[in-house]
């Protein structure tokens, strides 16, 4: 879902729907408006914080995945920290960050104010701490509440159990202890759909 096509209205028109796993991957790419205009996108804060709470409210139970471009030509120490305190209002599920790097054929490459490459790997560094923090809060607050997932591994003692809202192969997995999913765990199957206690 790219934020440069999707409007509040698409938002009411999901919540019509009678079957919707709520799962929103929208890649913001930044939050700051003097990075996205250097970037080309047509949208800004106003519309990202009216979209993001949209969905919050039209839909309790969203999961919404999301990534940032760091060290982008002309990224200020102001530009990045605009993205830091964004990334912890909105509590995203999942975020992937990635270094900006030139790419022979992108407009992108050809703009000045190119990033230091240390300072780039700095910020980075300090973004990686910044969702660890997010994730940690996320982990917390699912403690001693019941989810239903899929198998993905398993020995003697632990699951690895992918939430039913999660991407594969994109979003962290769960992993918890066999005496944690309910029913007959005696005989249990890579893909099998359990419900689990965090």
């Amino acid at each position: 879902m790219y934020p440069d096509i999707l409007t509040l209205e698409h938002i009411q028109k999901l919540k019509t729907f009678k079957k919707l796993l709520p799962y929103f991957d929208i890649p913001f790419q930044h939050s700051s408006e003097h990075i996205l205009k250097r970037m080309g996108r047509h949208y800004n804060e106003a519309h990202v914080e009216a979209f993001l709470t949209s969905i919050r409210e039209n839909f309790p139970n969203a999961f919404i995945r999301t990534s940032f471009i760091v060290g982008f030509p002309g990224e200020t120490d102001e530009d990045f920290n605009h993205l830091i305190e964004f990334i912890k209002r909105h509590n995203f599920e999942s975020v992937g960050v990635f270094q900006y790097h030139d790419e022979p054929l992108a407009t992108s490459s050809k703009l000045d104010e190119k990033i230091n490459e240390v300072v780039a790997k700095q910020r980075l560094k300090k973004l990686s701490k910044v969702l660890d923090e997010v994730y940690n809060k996320h982990t917390k607050n699912a403690r001693g509440k019941t989810f239903s997932g899929y198998i993905m591994d398993f020995d003697e003692k632990k699951a690895i159990i992918r939430r039913e809202i999660q991407a594969p192969e994109v979003d962290e997995y769960d992993e918890v202890k066999i005496s944690a999913i309910e029913g007959n765990v005696k005989n249990l199957e890579i893909g099998q759909f359990v419900q689990y206690k965090l």
